[in-house]
């Protein structure tokens, strides 16, 4: 299954783990996980940069996210 968006437009990534625990602990606590992002980009997948920072894109297949 993986990540979807769900009731967003878009699932949220950052480089930065910093960036990502500001932005996760705004909905209680943050859960992070490893992504295959150059593998995703590698594959056709495609990323846009928002104006804070997060990287967004519509969906993470589970076999990009690395434990």
């Amino acid at each position: 299954m993986g990540l979807q968006k769900m009731s967003l437009q878009h699932v949220h990534l950052s480089n930065v783990i910093e960036t990502a625990e500001k932005v996760d602990s705004r909905r209680g606590k943050p859960t992070m996980l490893n992504i295959a992002t150059g593998e995703m980009f590698r594959d056709g997948y495609l990323f846009y940069l928002s104006k804070n920072g997060v990287w967004l894109c519509t969906k993470v297949s589970a076999k990009y996210i690395k434990f």
